[in-house]
């Protein structure tokens, strides 16, 4: 994970940004798999041509999602527009599983097929199933149950109330802290 934040200053040292640590990282774990390893493809073929001091900007654009026929500047507001034709480009995930399930169905999986990409308007999470959804327990067309939107409903506004409240105990309670 790396922290996305404007830079209030310029580091000391030779400190680095956990971007630049990653790439570094990233990029040395890829020289190790070169050489061979369990299931090297993952790691040999994810696209990773940032520069040596990668561009924050650049990697969220990247993992946001955008159009590659207009360029990365064509940003999706949606994982649902993500498609799987190669217009689209996305962390590259939803390739990754394409080509995954497409070597399923090369072995006689012909029943694999990716889920998650447009499953609730993308999930967050992508699968590369060999059978139904339903044969692990997924459903084929997942929804929101209604109790969710009610619970949400709910209790939204009690949040809201209970910050206020913390808030006012903090407050009034200044005075006795400030003595401490």
């Amino acid at each position: 994970m790396s922290l996305w934040q404007n830079k209030a200053q310029e580091p000391p040292g030779e400190c680095r940004s956990d971007l630049w640590i990653a790439d570094k990282l990233f990029k040395a774990l890829r020289e190790e798999y070169k050489a061979g390893g369990k299931f090297p493809d993952p790691i040999n073929k994810m696209n990773w041509d940032y520069s040596d001091d990668p561009s924050a900007d650049l990697v969220a654009m990247e993992i946001n999602g955008y159009d590659t026929t207009k360029g990365r500047t064509a940003l999706y507001n949606s994982f649902g527009l993500l498609k799987d034709d190669g217009t689209t480009a996305c962390g590259d995930m939803v390739s990754g599983a394409h080509k995954r399930v497409a070597e399923l169905i090369g072995h006689g999986k012909i029943n694999a097929r990716v889920y998650g990409v447009s499953e609730l308007d993308g999930m967050g999470v992508i699968y590369g199933l060999e059978d139904s959804p339903e044969s692990y327990g997924l459903p084929a067309r997942p929804r929101v149950p209604v109790s969710a939107y009610v619970w949400n409903a709910l209790f939204r506004p009690l949040r809201v109330v209970v910050v206020f409240a913390m808030g006012f105990i903090l407050w009034s309670n200044k005075k006795d802290t400030e003595s401490i």
